[in-house]
């Protein structure tokens, strides 16, 4: 459908508003823009959309997304108007959701600073070592790169950096020739100025601002008109009267950084698979003669003050010279990506290569891909003695690399925001039949994305899953990418610090890299305009050096400013290898949350042996879901002397309850022949003493009030499957009364609080083998076993699994809100931790209150009071 220039002017001039501290509404006031946030929100417009609504339209307040109006509801939208949307349907007023200027800024405190200082203390120690040549040669050798620039926000920023230290740097070291260049390009500038000159001040830091643009700052984006507004954003910015605007296309690149070959390691990898470390190349040779004529044209180029139109012209053509020199090179990498997609077989020699790289049909798919080879466009950066970007910095997209019909439709049909499941899986056939034209774009786009989603899987080894987003497979290509030493200062989600399916990215990250993780929470959208206000991101620096820093998260400009004076809690990689094995970062909500998890940490893991009892998660002993190894056995079908199969929801804290639907294993003692712990004892169908006796729900769901929910399986009746609920395995021989207290701890405040650090989606193996113990004496672990009988028992147990019978609770409480409480305030006593670090604890359920209900946290603040008095009285 084409849109008329009258549709669409309405809704560009809505886009163009300002809203004041009052509320107030007016035109935006360009000439008060910076550069930085001219091209912020142009790149906003870059990423958002214009559609015709088919009926009215209205926004809901809390998502700011366009659904269709109500009766009574503020019409935003008329039907047949054009609205103004991002590509998730949601309404956008201006392309401020873009980084603000304090992450940017805190990642070039963190990442490029101290990137800046080892790079002048190499320039340094040339100049100490009088050897000028060597100095002139490393001063601009210092590459910065955004592999998903947009309009060039974080690398403006860096410039600014980057002039400031080398400025400061060379009024106390300097460098003749550096000198001389900035001289030089200053008299150009005053001459071609003529008689206004001497009106007009040549700063040195501008020259120099100037060059550092030219010599050291790269960047790629897919966009064209993002590229080219980073062009014209860099060029104003660092623009000196008198001067041309210099070539700035060689570093400024339209491109997907994702696709192409990265560095020369990884195109040997696809050529020559079975060569060894060290092992000579049949290709390496042929590369290198290519891209070093290149590197040589590039780097004299460079040179080149660009002080006139000329010299201008002359480094354009230079690079264009350049790309030709290197023509076999990017044949070599081309045929490497056919490689890849299988339109080419393993080629035999570096000729067979450069043939097969120049086929028609590669060329094709290569320009579809939009194929950015790094080394072949910048091979001053990959030759170099120790290859690679000295700092690459960004906020890269996060999307799913797979097509999603919900995001593909929800543009053009707002409607779709509303339903659920089978209704909205119904209405988007319903479109597809309605709108032929769409339902081709939308196959076009799902065809697109499989492929893209092969070469990607074939390219990156970090990745853990088929289910590929942007934003691992860019953690990655910036992990690959950065020179030895380098830093990365980088936008992430915060399922980098947990999820299993992070871990191939997490271990190198942190073996190779010192950490510092900033924890950001967008509620209220001070981080993010118009993106989900439970979006919960990390600010990451890896520089040089070891160990990871975490800071608590933030919620707001305010609490972020107080907590980058702080120190963070430090972790060695020993630590975090002790934490758990997969080398998760724990995730702190407030500031003396790190107090308390180094508290908690001093104690023995569940999983370690090195406490009073020893467990681990068992996930892979019953699989009943549709496509386990156990579905046979199950049905939804329930018949008399049935065995019940525990969804989720089933699990509860001191319970199993059947409230919700489920499968049933019809003819339970059929288990009894897989000896997986259902065993037929004196004609009884029952799970025996090898069987994990305590089960907790897997998913950790956002309507739970706790995250780590847990009870006991009876001796017959029940069973659990994986991906709903799991079971913590322990040896035969373990007493009930241990059994019975882990479970009380487990379901214990500071076993959830320990929890919470750790878990995105899932209470998974890394999280219960990690959980630290309690030091109970073992008149403790019987005083919290009687507990949690009593709690059992009113629950209608009598035995667990093992044949396990529970003990007499004579002397135990019988109201719930006691019972429980005691068993908190033996936790806080057993691990240490005083009234104060209790108080944080409690911190974490401020929101969630029917998971620590008031009154049995003033009963847990009673006992803590009257286990201080007793102490001093003792002490």
């Amino acid at each position: 459908m084409r849109l008329t220039n009258a549709q669409i002017g309405p809704a560009l001039r809505a886009l163009f508003v300002d809203i004041g501290p009052d509320g107030a509404r007016g035109p935006v006031d360009f000439r008060a823009l910076s550069v930085r946030e001219f091209g912020t929100i142009y790149e906003g417009l870059l990423e958002s959309s214009l559609s015709l609504a088919p009926s009215d339209l209205t926004v809901d307040p809390t998502t700011n997304a366009f659904l269709p109006a109500k009766p009574g509801d503020a019409i935003v939208v008329r039907a047949g108007e054009v609205y103004f949307h991002n590509a998730s349907g949601a309404r956008k007023s201006t392309g401020s959701y873009f980084t603000k200027q304090f992450a940017v800024e805190h990642l070039l405190n963190t990442a490029l600073e101290p990137a800046i200082t080892d790079h002048l203390s190499r320039v340094k120690a040339a100049l100490e070592a009088a050897d000028e040549a060597k100095a002139t040669e490393l001063f601009f050798d210092f590459r910065v790169a955004d592999l998903a620039m947009g309009s060039g926000h974080f690398l403006v920023a860096a410039i600014d950096r980057i002039e400031s230290r080398f400025t400061t740097f060379l009024a106390t070291h300097p460098i003749p020739s550096v000198a001389d260049e900035l001289n030089r390009l200053a008299a150009a500038a005053r001459h071609a100025l003529g008689s206004s000159a001497a009106d007009i001040e040549i700063e040195p830091s501008a020259l120099l601002r100037r060059q550092i643009a030219r010599r050291c700052i790269y960047g790629l984006d897919l966009n064209l008109m993002a590229v080219e507004l980073a062009r014209l954003g860099i060029w104003i910015h660092t623009f000196v009267p008198g001067l041309p605007m210099s070539a700035l296309d060689h570093g400024l690149v339209v491109g997907n950084s994702l696709t192409g070959i990265g560095t020369l390691e990884e195109v040997l990898d696809v050529l020559e698979p079975q060569r060894t470390p060290g092992q000579y190349s049949l290709f390496l040779p042929q590369i290198e003669t290519a891209l070093s004529a290149a590197k040589e044209r590039l780097l004299r180029a460079a040179r080149t003050a660009e002080a006139t139109k000329s010299e201008v012209r002359e480094a354009a053509e230079a690079y264009s010279q350049a790309v030709t020199e290197a023509a076999d090179a990017k044949a070599l990498f081309d045929a490497a990506v056919a490689v890849r997609l299988g339109l080419v077989s393993l080629p035999s020699s570096p000729e067979v290569a450069i043939r097969e790289g120049d086929r028609a049909d590669v060329g094709d798919k290569i320009a579809k891909f939009a194929i950015a080879h790094l080394p072949y466009l910048f091979p001053e950066v990959f030759l170099r003695e120790n290859p690679g970007f000295d700092v690459l910095l960004g906020n890269p997209p996060w999307e799913k690399v797979r097509h999603e019909p919900h995001q593909f439709w929800v543009i053009r049909d707002p409607g779709l925001r509303s339903l659920k499941g089978r209704r909205r899986d119904d209405r988007i056939s319903w479109l597809r039949q309605s709108r032929p034209l769409d339902a081709a774009a939308e196959e076009r786009e799902q065809s697109e994305r499989e492929e893209l989603k092969e070469l990607l899987a074939r390219g990156y080894k970090w990745q853990k899953s088929q289910h590929y987003d942007f934003a691992k497979i860019f953690a990655e290509r910036n992990l690959r990418l950065v020179r030895v030493g380098g830093s990365v200062g980088i936008i992430l989600p915060q399922a980098l610090l947990v999820l299993g399916g992070w871990a191939p990215i997490r271990e190198p990250m942190i073996r190779q890299h010192k950490v510092v993780v900033f924890p950001l929470r967008n509620r209220g959208e001070w981080l993010f305009d118009g993106v989900d206000v439970r979006m919960t991101v990390c600010l990451l620096a890896l520089t040089a050096g070891e160990g990871v820093t975490v800071h608590s998260a933030a919620d707001s400009l305010s609490q972020f400013r107080v907590e980058q004076e702080s120190e963070g809690l430090h972790l060695s990689i020993a630590e975090l290898a002790d934490l758990s094995d997969e080398l998760n970062v724990p995730w702190f909500e407030h500031s003396r949350d790190p107090e308390v998890f180094t508290a908690l940490s001093l104690h023995p893991r569940l999983g370690s042996g090195l406490g009073w009892v020893k467990g681990t998660a068992d996930s892979t002993r019953w699989d009943f879901s549709g496509s386990g190894r156990h579905k046979d056995f199950a049905s939804e079908a329930s018949t008399p002397g049935a065995w019940r199969v525990t969804m989720t929801r089933h699990v509860d804290a001191y319970r199993l309850t059947d409230d919700v639907e489920g499968k049933f294993v019809q003819t339970p003692s059929d288990l009894a022949a897989t000896r997986r712990g259902v065993s037929i004892i004196d004609g009884r169908v029952v799970l025996d003493n090898s069987h994990p006796p305590i089960v907790f729900r897997f998913p950790a769901r956002n309507d739970d009030s706790r995250t780590l929910i847990a009870t006991a399986l009876p001796q017959a009746g029940w069973l659990y499957s994986k991906g709903y609920a799991h079971g913590v395995r322990m040896d035969a021989d373990v007493s009930t009364t241990d059994i019975l207290a882990l479970l009380g701890f487990l379901n214990s405040v500071p076993a959830d609080w320990w929890a919470r650090r750790f878990v995105d989606r899932h209470v998974g193996k890394r999280v219960i083998d990690g959980m630290p113990l309690p030091d109970w004496s073992p008149a403790e672990r019987e005083e919290v076993a009687t507990l949690v009988a009593r709690l059992l028992q009113s629950n209608g147990y009598s035995s667990l699994a093992g044949g396990r019978v529970l003990p007499a609770a004579v002397d135990a409480p019988h109201d719930p809100i006691k019972l429980k409480a005691r068993i908190e305030a033996l936790a806080a006593r057993g691990l240490g931790l005083s009234p104060n670090q209790v108080e944080t604890i409690f911190l974490d359920f401020e929101e969630t209150p029917d998971a620590l209900p008031q009154e049995q946290r003033d009963a847990i603040r009673q006992l803590l009071k009257q286990d201080v008095v007793m102490r001093r009285a003792d002490g």
